[in-house]
């Protein structure tokens, strides 16, 4: 690590995505790319509610499973607000 210790102080010192938190980070890099961050969120959430398996529009292919969450909370607590 020694060696990389003055790479990685000079990328810590000019980053452009820094943030406190994951979150802000993300933020700042959308914000950098210039990427809508409705859209980017919506995007996440997506792939992470319904999982995506095939390939993207760059040929990756993606074998990643569904992590409900949003789906399953709503329906649990749907009763107390009907």
């Amino acid at each position: 690590m020694a060696p990389y210790q003055e790479v990685i102080g000079h990328v810590r010192a000019h980053s452009l995505v820094d943030g406190p938190t994951p979150a802000a980070r993300l933020a700042a890099l959308a914000d950098y790319l210039d990427l809508d961050w409705a859209w980017l969120t919506s995007r996440c959430r997506g792939r992470l509610e319904y999982g995506y398996i095939g390939p993207d529009s760059l040929g990756r292919i993606f074998d990643q499973p569904p992590y409900p969450h949003l789906g399953p909370a709503a329906h649990t607590v749907e009763p107390a607000f009907l």
